[in-house]
């Protein structure tokens, strides 16, 4: 696997098999975001929540979200011209993202009702993992989870996230083993905070 500070750079400006061009009007992609408001309407998130997606990207799911009512966006993006992107496809969206890596970025936000997260916690380092705890911290409702628990490789980091959010003391309501435009190795996972 790629280092710590590698990974970041390689996040910060990626080659061209994942710069943010290739998630503009893909098919497939569109069906993941989809599923993501699907499952939100499932559990009862409403527009008046917050909501905070990590590593947005060109902000596919939040250009979804909006369209829906929730205008009570939040993002964290750390490859800025994916952020452009985003203004450029998507210009009537007005969520507000923060250009920086998780790592910087999570301890700075106050409490959201929703984290979620598509295909990037599987990216973080290893040596990242105290980020779990600081979304456990800040999220009020629900955590969702859509990533790849089953690969490792150079960017890939294969974790467990129902052991890990249990074991942050949030309840796993619902796991989808089956994620529309994402892969088998796919699951969508919903955390609840527990009511304390």
């Amino acid at each position: 696997m790629k280092t710590h500070n590698e990974l970041m750079d390689y996040w910060r400006s990626p080659p061209d098999e994942n710069t943010p061009n290739r998630y503009v009007d893909n098919s497939r992609n569109q069906k993941r975001s989809q599923f993501l408001y699907d499952v939100f309407q499932e559990i009862g998130v409403s527009p008046k929540h917050t909501i905070l997606e990590m590593g947005c990207n060109m902000g596919r799911n939040l250009n979804v979200l909006w369209h829906e009512g929730y205008q009570k966006l939040y993002g964290i993006e750390i490859n800025p011209d994916a952020y452009f992107l985003m203004k450029k496809k998507y210009p009537d969206v007005a969520a507000k993202i923060r250009i920086d890596s998780i790592e910087s970025a999570i301890k700075t936000f106050r409490t959201v009702h929703v984290i979620f997260s598509m295909a990037v916690l599987m990216h973080l380092h290893p040596d990242s993992n105290w980020v779990f705890e600081e979304m456990v911290k800040r999220a009020k409702r629900w955590i969702i989870t859509i990533e790849d628990e089953n690969h490792q490789g150079h960017i890939l980091t294969n974790r467990n996230y129902r052991e890990i959010f249990t074991g942050l003391g949030m309840k796993c309501v619902m796991s989808y083993y089956a994620v529309p435009g994402a892969n088998t190795s796919y699951i969508c996972r919903v955390f609840e905070a527990r009511k304390k």
